[in-house]
């Protein structure tokens, strides 16, 4: 499936979030207990998952653990958001791929494609607007 990690998380008491329910095997280096606290630098998705929106991949996220994927999606009790399911997708391969790409290519872009779809671009947008490219980070 590719997921690298799969896990609930809430706020607690502290406007902290903190691991709920960690899916890896708890001989896992990277287990998780509950109770245990979400690195900060996910917390701005996670906070929009808490705020009831879907939290879906559109670029490559770069964190201590490696380049990945995130989905994020709130947990409702009733009407009530409880907390976020988090899914992180090892993007490791696709991010190498995009950089080799980019290096290779990116000079090209306004020459060859508008030629190559001159419908599409008669305009000369760049390669991202018509969807070849995702907006990924370097």
């Amino acid at each position: 499936t590719g997921v690298m990690y799969l896990y609930t998380a809430k706020m607690n008491d502290d406007g902290e979030f903190v691991y709920v329910v960690d899916c890896l095997d708890p001989v896992d280096a990277d287990f998780r207990y509950p109770g245990d606290p979400i690195e900060r630098e996910i917390y701005p998705d996670m906070q929009r998952a808490l705020n009831g929106e879907r939290v879906l991949p559109d670029k490559i996220k770069k964190t201590d653990w490696g380049k990945i994927f995130i989905t994020y999606l709130p947990i409702y009790e009733g009407e009530e958001i409880i907390g976020v399911v988090g899914i992180e997708f090892r993007a490791d391969h696709q991010y190498q791929v995009y950089q080799n790409l980019r290096r290779r290519y990116s000079s090209c872009y306004s020459v060859w494609l508008p030629a190559w779809c001159p419908g599409i671009c008669s305009a000369g947008y760049p390669i991202h607007f018509i969807g070849i490219c995702p907006t990924w980070t370097t």
